[in-house]
């Protein structure tokens, strides 16, 4: 039963587009005289219609404070492919303003970020690749590329195409000279006119002798006939091309009949994004998670939704990121043979990416719980074929008509880990919830 004077009321305080408060309140004083000044009208009706308008001109006080304060903290867009709604007020105090497909701090990473490869991708290497406690992923690199070494001089020519800065290359040389008595050269293809600036930076500092090691190129260049490479290398840069059958082609043409590629990206969905199914998932665990683990930390500002954003439409950098992920893995399939595979990933990548892994800090018991939740969640899910990685490591050859068997772990071989873009987005999500407790 509506009090009497309580529909005209609502009606009243609604103000239509173009209609001041002011105005309404206006409006509703005369409507409101009229009606107290009638001596038909008891004495209660009186006094319950205007304890009813104070109550509704405080709540209508109270919003619009509320939204302007919101106008007044909203940022503007500093990053392409951020939609605005996303964004909401900027409480924490943070230093970490980098570009996050620049050069500066590339290889740099949170606590959350390298527990997370401790508890989740370890493991892996250590059974595929007998990888060893206090190793690095460049030890990876280096066992694998010193196969190639056959020569009795030890000497090992060797491309590394996206070689950024150089950084990991120097790593990786240093590695191959002292542990497998190998004497790389690295030939190392960089397209970024700041990626060949910042190597030059990296390699000033080595010996004459040491520099004469590395030659850095804005092009792949056919190599004579007589002298193709001993080893591709390519750390995470294949998501970055655009022309990646031309990427493969020249690396066919250009490797040793016995020569070994090693490559390590992303293989997940185009831009970084979640398949339907994984955002099913990340978005189950973001809705858990209470307000304080929602900040962003490169845009400096709490986000109400999970950050499911496109990274090719990145407009801060000359770096386009996951241009062409998810066709990186069928590609290699078709033109390389795998002789080791590792993958890993699915659900994780925001979480202890740059953007949130400060707000999951492995040093509180909140924080190590919720991450090894999501291990133990990404790998259930992965093996029920339920979700794809979107990361992997693989050391890969030529084809060959007797190709060996792929090692990987478990049943995650290259193809298993395919995700076949036709699939129906709904046909997974709808009937999991595989966050419910």
């Amino acid at each position: 039963m509506l009090l009497p004077g309580a529909a005209g009321l609502s009606h009243t305080l609604a103000a239509q587009p173009g209609t001041s408060m002011s105005a309404s309140f206006d409006s509703f004083w005369r409507r409101t005289f009229c009606m107290c000044t009638k001596r038909s009208r008891p004495r209660w009706v009186v006094l319950l219609v205007l304890t009813v308008f104070c109550y509704q001109a405080v709540q209508y006080e109270s919003k619009t404070r509320f939204l302007t304060s919101i106008a007044q903290k909203r940022r503007p867009r500093v990053e392409a492919g951020v939609p605005d709604e996303l964004v909401e007020s900027n409480k924490h105090d943070t230093t970490l303003k980098e570009d996050p497909g620049g050069y500066e701090n590339m290889h740099d990473h949170d606590a959350a970020f390298h527990f997370y490869n401790t508890v989740q991708l370890s493991p892996k290497l250590k059974a595929v690749y007998d990888f060893k406690a206090g190793q690095t992923i460049n030890d990876v690199y280096a066992s694998q590329l010193a196969i190639a070494a056959i020569s009795d001089d030890r000497r090992l020519s060797i491309l590394s195409i996206g070689s950024g800065d150089c950084s990991i290359e120097l790593q990786v040389a240093k590695i191959l000279e002292n542990v497998y008595q190998v004497k790389p050269n690295f030939t190392c293809y960089e397209p970024s006119e700041a990626g060949r600036e910042r190597a030059k930076i990296t390699l000033s500092n080595l010996t004459s002798s040491d520099k004469s090691s590395f030659s850095i190129q804005d092009r792949l260049l056919p190599r004579p006939t007589e002298q193709p490479f001993d080893a591709i290398f390519a750390h995470h840069s294949l998501h970055h091309a655009a022309d990646l059958e031309f990427i493969f082609m020249y690396i066919k043409d250009n490797m040793k009949a016995d020569g070994t590629f090693v490559c390590s990206d992303m293989i997940g969905r185009n831009g970084h994004r979640r398949w339907p199914e994984q955002l099913y998932v990340a978005e189950n665990l973001w809705r858990r998670l209470p307000r304080s683990s929602k900040h962003d930390f490169i845009l400096n500002t709490d986000i109400l939704q999970y950050p499911d954003y496109d990274y090719t439409c990145e407009g801060k950098s000359d770096i386009r990121e996951g241009i062409r992920s998810q066709d990186i893995l069928p590609l290699l399939v078709r033109n390389f043979h795998f002789r080791y595979f590792v993958a890993w990933g699915g659900i994780s990548f925001e979480f202890v990416g740059r953007r949130l892994a400060q707000n999951f800090s492995p040093h509180t018991a909140v924080g190590k719980e919720f991450l090894l939740e999501l291990t133990s969640l990404e790998e259930k899910l992965t093996s029920e074929g339920v979700i794809k990685p979107d990361q992997m490591i693989a050391t890969l050859t030529h084809k060959a008509s007797q190709s060996e068997q792929v090692t990987c772990w478990q049943h995650w071989t290259p193809t298993y880990c395919i995700r076949k873009t036709e699939l129906d987005s709904h046909s997974t999500s709808v009937a999991l919830n595989p966050c419910k407790k």
